[in-house]
């Protein structure tokens, strides 16, 4: 996957508004991070790191790149676990040049040898390659056919040989050169994978980006500023039964003379791979800008709005239909916090797959004014819906992304018929308009809308305390 930059601007929230672009972005940690297919890496000033793959989906060799563009020195490779996946690391290797392999292989060797024979009836000389020998192979000289009786009767066979020494009439020695497969051993030379010597890995109970067992082992020799390093290991992932179980992981270097903690809290533990679980392939970054954001925000809902024309460039995101495919998987996204791991509970007022556009509302806990705020929207085909974090509008897991504070959110679609709209809110103030179609549902702003003919339509909300000081003891819109 290409990285991609987008700014979007989302829309107003009931009465009142707030702009706030977006920087969506397929990425890792930070914006430098890359999804390409399986592998995922990052590429800045400091380091290139990569991963493939990303996401553990059963037993087998994770392969890893490093080129260090500012340290040389000793470091070690460290990998993150969640410990009640059982995951096991092993057979930690380093790319090497002029690697010694001990090979064996099949080849044909000539040999020579005799045989008598005694009771011969008859000779007959034949031309070279007239027929196939029964003993002896094409580097002979000579062919020639021996007639035989004796106790097991008459019978004949063809002899390729170079001389022969005959003893008496019925008679005669023929030595003969043959061809045999032996296995010859041989060493040969070429880059490979070399098990390093240091087999034994340390582990570290640390609780960090999602993960609590860590393990490190030391790369055999300092790196150097400008070389690209490639090394494996092996992990052991449980049997799952029928449904798998895809597990996280998390890939760093650091300073070997280092502790994870010292190193994190140094600055130098550079880490690879923050997933929310193994079970999503892709996710797009998204930053708030705070320079949009003139104060502080607490439980704020934010609209995400995706399209192949979204936000102020505009740019192409729609790579996310061309993933989920159809409406009915729209359940098979996540959205999280700055740490990849958090989850936010999400609204879809509207997944339109066909005209490939979806908006999302999303309840972020807090937004900054001081620093940009970073949320991940995960998205995968393969994974299961995602019903305990994402709802459509009015079911009970949407109403947690509007808080209390929020005693009416009408989107105005018509829901659960073009005679009613709903309020997305645990008050449920829904709505009921003066008549099928009246008024009539059209497309808005955002999602859609509700086309008043400036004559008699309106929406009716039910005189209720919740909503009392807002249309003096119940009302119309």
């Amino acid at each position: 996957m290409v990285k991609r930059i987008v700014r979007l601007l989302p829309v107003a929230v009931l009465i009142s508004a707030l702009a706030i672009p977006f920087s969506p972005a397929i990425a890792q940690e930070g914006d430098d991070w890359v999804g390409d297919g399986d592998k995922v890496y990052v590429d800045d000033s400091n380091v290139y790191l990569s991963a493939t793959p990303h996401t553990l989906k059963g037993s087998g060799w994770i392969e890893f790149e490093l080129n260090s563009k500012q340290f040389s020195g000793e470091i070690d490779a460290v990998w993150g676990f969640e410990s009640s996946a059982g995951i096991v690391p092993s057979q930690p290797q380093l790319w090497t040049e002029n690697v010694a392999h001990e090979m064996e292989r099949w080849i044909d060797v000539e040999r020579a040898s005799e045989i008598t024979l005694d009771g011969v009836t008859s000779y007959e000389v034949l031309i070279v390659g007239s027929e196939a020998p029964d003993i002896g192979n094409e580097n002979n000289t000579k062919l020639i056919r021996v007639g035989i009786s004796d106790e097991m009767g008459d019978y004949s066979f063809v002899i390729a040989y170079n001389s022969y020494v005959q003893h008496s009439a019925s008679s005669a020695t023929f030595y003969y050169n043959y061809a045999v497969s032996e296995k010859e051993y041989y060493t040969e030379y070429y880059d490979d994978y070399q098990s390093m010597n240091l087999q034994n890995f340390t582990k570290v109970d640390y609780n960090y980006f999602g993960v609590d067992d860590w393990q490190f082992v030391k790369l055999d020799a300092a790196i150097q500023v400008g070389i690209t390093y490639k090394m494996r290991v092996w992990v052991d992932v449980p049997f799952t039964g029928l449904t798998p179980s895809p597990s996280k992981f998390v890939w760093a270097v650091k300073p070997s003379n280092e502790t994870i903690g010292e190193a994190r809290t140094r600055g130098h533990l550079y880490v690879l791979d923050p997933w929310l679980d193994g079970g999503w392939d892709q996710r797009v970054e998204i930053t708030i800008d705070s320079s949009n954001v003139d104060a502080a925000l607490a439980n704020f809902p934010v609209l995400i709005y995706i399209s192949a024309a979204s936000g102020q460039n505009p740019d192409d995101i729609s790579f996310i239909f061309d993933e989920l495919v159809a409406d009915a998987n729209r359940f098979k996204i996540a959205v999280t916090e700055d740490d990849g791991e958090t989850e936010l509970y999400v609204e879809i007022e509207k997944w339109d797959d066909a005209g490939e556009e979806a908006w999302l509302w999303v309840g972020v806990p807090n937004i900054a004014n001081g620093a940009d705020t970073t949320l991940y929207l995960y998205f995968d085909i393969d994974h299961a819906d995602n019903v305990a974090f994402v709802g459509d509008s009015n079911s009970a897991v949407a109403e947690n992304v509007w808080d209390s504070n929020f005693v009416l959110v009408d989107h105005m679609q018509d829901d659960p018929d073009n005679a009613h709209t709903r309020d997305s809110t645990q008050y449920d103030n829904d709505g009921t308009k003066l008549g099928a179609n009246e008024p009539i549902e059209v497309a808005g702003q955002v999602g859609d809308a509700q086309d008043y003919d400036m004559v008699n339509d309106r929406v009716v909300v039910t005189a209720v305390a919740t909503i009392a000081n807002v249309f003096d003891g119940g009302g119309k819109y």
